[in-house]
């Protein structure tokens, strides 16, 4: 089995990522206005985003991107290209791993009660 092809099979789309799983933008397959507003709220490759929430309907979803909460409707979220980041070790000093902090810091610290 060839490296692209590999690399395909541990890519889904960002609507199928479990909630609460932090995952990596491989690449998104947007284009036009709709791809500029993905690239806008950080879902640029290498960024990590987690589904926080759904609704009760099942569309949209809330995701934390960079200190944001943002939603996205499936058919949006559909084409963005997403790999799983393993659960990292646990540090010996007891800090929390970068991985698990991209994207999971407030925006603003007065909102860091909500």
């Amino acid at each position: 089995m060839n490296c692209r092809r590999k690399m395909r099979e541990n890519q889904l789309a960002l609507s199928q990522a479990p909630l609460g799983t932090t995952c990596r933008v491989t690449s998104l397959s947007a284009t036009g206005f709709c791809r500029r507003r993905l690239l806008d709220v950080g879902l640029v490759p290498g960024a990590c985003v987690t589904p926080v929430r759904r609704s009760p309907a099942g569309d949209p979803t809330a995701y934390s991107v960079k200190g944001s909460l943002i939603a996205l409707r499936e058919r949006e979220a559909g084409q963005v290209r997403v790999e799983l980041v393993p659960n990292p070790a646990p540090d010996p000093a007891g800090r929390p791993s970068p991985e698990l902090l991209a994207g999971s810091q407030p925006a603003d610290p007065r909102l860091s009660r909500f």
